[in-house]
């Protein structure tokens, strides 16, 4: 059986079709990926969100808001965790996102 796609999430093909083996791979949303990278990143770094929300001088609340989709990062925040995280270019937290 082929593997879905890294940037995709397996959903049903129809809700009323009860066979759980009809799935297929559904991208994920720009936030969505978003959120997995700085995920990614933090965790690698071996940083709490806490930790990560003193490095750049965000609110915890905030790092917990974007890694849950909850919100949009402004592009001023994308290159401050960029920046915190020690990554070669902002580009990075924006890998995969269609």
């Amino acid at each position: 059986m082929k593997e879905p796609p890294e940037n995709s999430e397996l959903a049903p093909q129809s809700a009323l079709q009860g066979d759980l083996r009809s799935f297929r791979a559904v991208p994920k949303s720009p936030r969505e990926q978003f959120a997995e990278n700085l995920r990614y990143h933090r965790t690698r770094r071996g940083l709490t969100q806490e930790a990560l929300s003193e490095l750049c001088d965000l609110h915890r609340t905030e790092i917990s808001l974007l890694e849950r989709c909850k919100r949009s990062p402004r592009l001023e925040t994308i290159a401050t965790l960029a920046h915190s995280l020690e990554l070669g270019a902002a580009g990075e937290l924006l890998d995969r996102i269609r």
